[in-house]
């Protein structure tokens, strides 16, 4: 939300919205950051109590194929302006005339509740919470995950969830707004290769004798461990929970800065999710590029690009790297994160400095989309860890409540693994192409190893 000042008006606040940053406050749980985002919608007014609550915490809507299709198109919206409150959760709401509960995508939380005859309504995680004689009771539910229960207290009814969430979908044309506004990857591609051809070779060095494989701390472990499992089996080899090697900031050889965002052991006993037997509940798609604004209701907070992904091949990278051929409006722009290997240790911040300055003039000059890239690496230039590049850029965007403004890219040699591009969305990257990784499974495949 911080990132968002940069492009939050408000017809209802005018120039006291400035008064309300940070919108989320500061050392709060994650529940008050949500009561504090839920309560900046409500009053602006553009939408109602429920409404908010299903833009913020959605249905699992992109691979539900039976959903009905303006509901559909309300959530691919709400996914263009808002990313989704996603996780363990079940909470109940009111703002004085409405009063309900919601529980999220996933259903991991219980919720039950029971209707008696003097128009009392109990709703609560566990059956039985209070003493009911059981000839009072009406109704006897249970709250599915996605679905919301909803009391209007001016009409004196239950709101079905249907009835609520089709009246949402309806109040705008959102499948039109989403049909001539969305950027899709394919689409760009495709837009881009029929003006330049997009070079996607391989260098013809054996892989054993790659250079960029020791300059990027690749080793033997590496490639045959987590690297040809996830090649012949396309997914990640399955290890012990947690991680039992020592502790990072306690090792006595180097390690890559990843390896210091990583768990001594399991502290977390939650059942894990599949995410093939529960693809209903999970999708990996994202929206980026700049952003609407918040608080209003627009067709334009559609004009984003989807990517089915954050992780992108080299061909979609390189499309990205000439996405102005494909969308004049679009320009994009790479930014180099290596420098000269002669500057030494203070080459390194004033390298970082700079890569924060291009990222300012890149959205001063126009610039949609920016690429932190490391392909210019060299004997002579070594590159800055993409990891601390892409945490410096967007929180420096962030302080120049600029990073709403551009979708921050990153084509890394660095990230070889799930753990990696994991961080590296964790600290801010929208997109990343982990290009020399890429090339390794090329390589595998034609030696034959």
């Amino acid at each position: 939300m911080r990132a968002r000042e940069g492009v939050l008006h408000s017809s209802h606040f005018g120039d006291q919205l400035d008064l309300l940053y940070p919108i989320i406050e500061e050392r709060g749980s994650d529940s008050a950051a949500f009561d504090n985002v839920l309560e900046l919608l409500v009053v602006n007014g553009v939408l109602t109590l429920p409404e908010a609550v299903m833009m913020l915490v959605p249905e699992a809507w992109q691979g539900n194929e039976s959903m009905e299709p303006e509901k559909r198109a309300f959530y691919n919206w709400a996914a263009c302006v808002q990313e989704p409150w996603d996780g363990p959760a079940l909470f109940a709401f009111s703002d004085g005339r409405y009063c309900g509960a919601n529980l999220d995508r996933n259903g991991l939380r219980p919720c039950r509740s029971i209707v008696t005859s003097d128009d009392i309504i109990i709703c609560a995680s566990e059956v039985g919470a209070l003493p009911v004689p059981p000839e009072k009771v009406v109704s006897k539910n249970r709250l599915k995950p996605g679905r919301m229960l909803l009391v209007d207290t001016v009409e004196g009814r239950i709101v079905d969830d249907k009835e609520l969430k089709m009246n949402t979908a309806r109040k705008q044309d959102f499948a039109t707004w989403v049909e001539h506004n969305v950027l899709r990857v394919p689409n760009i591609v495709k837009r881009v290769t029929r003006t330049q051809s997009i070079d996607v070779s391989v260098d013809d060095s054996p892989l054993r004798t790659d250079p960029r494989l020791v300059a990027f701390g690749y080793t033997v472990e590496q490639l045959s461990l987590l690297m040809l499992p996830m090649i012949t089996t396309g997914k990640e080899a399955l290890g012990s929970m947690g991680n039992d090697t020592p502790l990072a900031a306690m090792a006595t050889k180097p390690r890559v800065i990843y390896d210091y965002f990583r768990q001594l052991f399991a502290q977390v006993t939650n059942p894990p999710i599949d995410p093939i037997r529960e693809s209903i509940v999970m999708s990996l798609e994202t929206y980026v590029g700049p952003e609407g604004n918040l608080l209003e209701m627009r067709p334009e907070q559609c004009h984003r690009i989807l990517l089915p992904s954050p992780v992108l091949s080299i061909e979609e990278m390189n499309a990205m790297k000439s996405l102005k051929t494909a969308y004049i409006t679009w320009p994009s722009r790479t930014i180099d994160v290596t420098f000269p290997k002669d500057e030494g240790l203070p080459g390194y911040k004033k390298a970082l400095d700079r890569v924060c300055y291009e990222a300012t003039q890149a959205i001063e000059d126009g610039m949609k989309v920016i690429i932190l890239s490391d392909r210019a690496t060299s004997p002579t230039r070594v590159p800055l860890s993409t990891l601390v590049a892409c945490g410096g850029v967007h929180h420096h965007l962030v302080l120049q409540k600029k990073r709403a403004k551009i979708a921050l890219m990153v084509e890394t040699a660095e990230a070889r693994e799930v753990h990696h591009i994991c961080v590296l969305v964790g600290y801010g990257a929208d997109a990343i192409c982990p290009w020399l990784m890429m090339e390794v499974i090329h390589k595998i495949v034609r030696e034959g190893l």
